[in-house]
């Protein structure tokens, strides 16, 4: 515990040193500009940095499962926690056996894995499926009086054209 506690004051402290040096450069930076682009630059330039210490994508990823996986308490209990984890490791699977189909298999799987965002994760669980009833309202109405809306698949057919 005690070397824990000495390694996370010297990182702090290397942190605050780092921070506190480049917010001298951009200040200086800013200062000495010759023209307002420069000042601007400089200055968004290490806000940028600033910014870029917290990982948004990873609390933004967290955020998502909790959405979906964690019900109206928005608290991951340790049973939603486990089904998350074994749906991700069900994806992971169906990537690995979908990988067989190409020729560098172990490098189209790590493009897949490593390429998955929030965006992939919004597509496969919110993927839409138009239902007969969707079909009637969308379709054009003379369409579906032609083929008669009784039969599903003309009518999303008809719908698709």
């Amino acid at each position: 515990l005690l070397t824990f506690l000495a390694l996370r004051m010297i990182y702090a402290f290397i942190g605050f040193e780092a921070f506190v040096i480049k917010f001298q450069t951009a200040a200086t930076s800013s200062l000495t500009a010759t023209s307002f682009l420069d000042a601007f630059l400089s200055s968004a330039s290490f806000l940028n940095q600033v910014l870029g210490v917290v990982d948004v994508n990873k609390f933004a990823h967290r955020r998502l499962f909790t959405f979906v996986f964690a019900g109206e308490d928005s608290f991951l209990t340790d049973r939603e926690l486990t089904v998350s984890r074994t749906w991700r490791a069900m994806l992971a699977e169906k990537c690995w056996k979908a990988s067989a189909e190409y020729r560098f298999r172990l490098l189209w799987f790590l493009a897949v894995v490593l390429s998955y965002t929030d965006d992939d994760f919004q597509k496969l669980t919110l993927k839409c499926v138009p239902r007969v009833h969707d079909v009637e309202a969308d379709a054009p109405r003379d369409k579906l009086k032609e083929l008669g809306t009784e039969d599903k698949d003309k009518a999303q057919q008809a719908w698709r054209e």
